[in-house]
């Protein structure tokens, strides 16, 4: 299996998320909050429970859950909409849909969620994320 996300810079702010010398030092390219979901939401599917050290709970579950033999439809809706409701700015989640190519052995995830402000965030905006 091959895991693979690439977040795009938006056409409106190109440098999204990225450091910026000003007068004052240092400071964070400011972003619109579908931006910053959509950057928070890449960090978290791409990061694997276990990984971390200092919480082996933190992470999305691939290896225990994931990515193993007899994987459900329900159980790839559970664990995925989970990450994704949790992830700061997320309201709620409003579609999650999934394609498994057994060929290639890629599952595809489609969602679309409401943010904290009222907007959405739609996987349709971006490259496809590959598990």
């Amino acid at each position: 299996m091959e895991l693979g996300c690439t977040l795009i810079p938006s056409i409106n702010n190109p440098n999204r998320g990225d450091l910026e010398l000003a007068e004052g030092g240092l400071e964070v390219v400011r972003t619109v909050l579908v931006d910053e979901v959509a950057q928070r939401l890449g960090v978290r599917l791409r990061f694997f429970q276990g990984e971390w050290f200092m919480n082996l709970e933190e992470g999305t579950p691939y290896y225990q859950l994931i990515l193993v033999h007899g994987l459900t439809d329900q159980v790839i809706q559970t664990v995925f909409g989970q990450v994704i409701t949790g992830t700061q700015g997320v309201l709620k989640l409003l579609s999650l849909t999934h394609t498994i190519d057994k060929a290639t052995r890629h599952l595809s995830l489609q969602f679309k969620c409401q943010l904290e402000d009222g907007t959405t965030f739609s996987t349709s905006d971006y490259p496809d994320f590959i598990v």
